[in-house]
């Protein structure tokens, strides 16, 4: 990791490492616990992951640390095997383990997936058991909302046992896709602790750049910044390209456009597209309005907007719903061809006008558009 990013994890997230280095002390003397770390991506969960496995590293705890991948989700234990470190390991109890995950043992036709998923849950939880006899263990799952089921499993058992234990399981996950059978794993435990991972706040912001930059941020570059909404990611994005060009033009970075264009590859494809057209529009997204703009049913619309809030894209604000990241918003904008957004603009002026709205809205679209046809300029 990079001074800049080590600088970063550090920033806005005290009352969430002081939770965690406390969690790893209660282990290390014995009681175990769960975490569960949820947030957008790009807002600090694996930064957070590092500096606990600093903390337990200087406790003397067995560490496990991995990730599930999202091409791995139909593969059973991928998610637990990869963390425990199955594969490839020469430990009598892992090896075991590894051993049925190849299928190694034969049972039942009848039974033999059923049967062989057991034997292997079973084996990975005498694993760690043999580990807690040993000394205190920290298992860390990152990305868990690619676990495959059998994992998932797993660690359902391991966050069962964990109190009375010197095991730390902490399992950090985006929003988005939802994953409620993990929330639930740690949401189910007596003591587990869920932390949600919020944007910083301005004092936050300012701390982070000064701490990178070494100065406050200029009118220019604070303007981008207020387009990040607070996610250190985008901030750091900002910040480097902003070292690169050695000015800030006013607008998104290509660099920082790519990266936060990821996001929408999460998104279900037609939510998506439906999503970036609405961010050509505007901020504020009218469900009423994009609907007639776009054609397409409200209910439809209303399903975009579910998916895209439960994503971190949009959120209610003042009894409207927005776009949570400015900056977010006008790279989707900004990957549109010019012409699908002048011919958009200009739709949404007709249905605006159709609707009466007042003129400055209607003004504000005619303007964005290409050109203005006989009709447009009369009005």
């Amino acid at each position: 990791m990079g001074t800049a990013g080590a600088y970063a994890e550090l920033v806005g997230r005290q009352a969430e490492i002081a939770l965690l280095s406390e969690l790893a002390r209660q282990a290390r003397a014995g009681r175990g616990g769960v975490a569960l770390i949820e947030g957008e991506p790009g807002i600090g969960k694996t930064a957070l992951l590092d500096v606990l496995e600093r903390e337990c590293a200087g406790l003397g705890m067995r560490l496990a640390r991995g990730a599930a991948e999202d091409f791995e989700q139909r593969l059973p234990f991928a998610a637990v095997g990869e963390c425990l470190g199955l594969r490839g390991s020469g430990e009598a109890g892992a090896s075991r383990a590894a051993a049925l995950l190849r299928g190694e043992e034969s049972f039942g036709e009848s039974t033999a997936a059923v049967n062989h998923e057991m034997a292997v849950t079973e084996a990975i939880l005498e694993l760690v058991d043999g580990w807690c006899a040993a000394g205190p263990v920290a298992i860390i799952v990152d990305d868990a909302q690619w676990a495959d089921p059998a994992s998932v499993v797993v660690l359902d058992q391991l966050a069962r046992a964990a109190a009375e234990q010197p095991l730390l399981l902490v399992i950090a996950l985006r929003v988005t896709p939802r994953r409620d059978d993990i929330g639930a794993l740690a949401r189910s435990r007596a003591g587990a602790r869920l932390l949600s991972l919020g944007p910083l706040d301005e004092p936050g912001v300012d701390q982070l750049v000064r701490g990178l930059l070494g100065a406050p941020a200029g009118p220019a570059l604070r303007r981008l910044l207020a387009g990040a909404g607070g996610n250190p990611l985008y901030i750091l994005e900002v910040v480097a390209a902003l070292s690169r060009q050695r000015e800030i033009a006013g607008q998104v970075p290509q660099s920082l456009a790519d990266v936060v264009m990821r996001r929408w590859e999460l998104l279900p494809r037609k939510a998506g597209e439906t999503l970036q057209l609405a961010a050509v529009l505007g901020a504020t997204v009218n469900a009423a309005e994009l609907s007639a703009t776009l054609d397409i049913s409200p209910a439809e619309v209303f399903e975009t907007i579910r998916i895209a809030t439960d994503a971190g894209l949009l959120a209610e604000a003042g009894g409207q719903v927005v776009f949570r990241h400015d900056l977010i918003r006008e790279a989707a904008a900004g990957r549109v061809p010019a012409s699908v957004r002048a011919a958009l603009h200009l739709r949404a002026s007709e249905v605006l006008r159709t609707a009466g709205a007042p003129a400055e809205r209607v003004g504000e679209h005619l303007a964005a558009g290409a050109a203005m046809d006989r009709t447009a300029i009369d009005w």
